[in-house]
């Protein structure tokens, strides 16, 4: 029995890794861009928070056209 159960829980992760390789690379850069936006978002605080938030979504922006179809 524990033994079908890693089995199973191999067969998800290796679905899981192999549908994120099959990724167009737009899809991929695009991901990445708003990987990279939320980061920065996160590092926005006190009274400029709002402002900083408009830049890292601007980054946003600007990323996602870079990244060829």
């Amino acid at each position: 029995m524990k033994n079908i159960c890693i089995f199973l829980v191999l067969t998800i992760v290796f679905s899981c890794t192999a549908q994120v390789l099959e990724l167009p690379e737009k899809v991929r850069c695009d991901n990445n861009c708003w990987d990279q936006g939320n980061a920065c978002k996160s590092k926005c605080h006190g009274a400029s928070e709002f402002r900083c938030k408009m830049d890292c979504q601007r980054q946003i922006r600007v990323c996602t056209n870079n990244c060829r179809l």
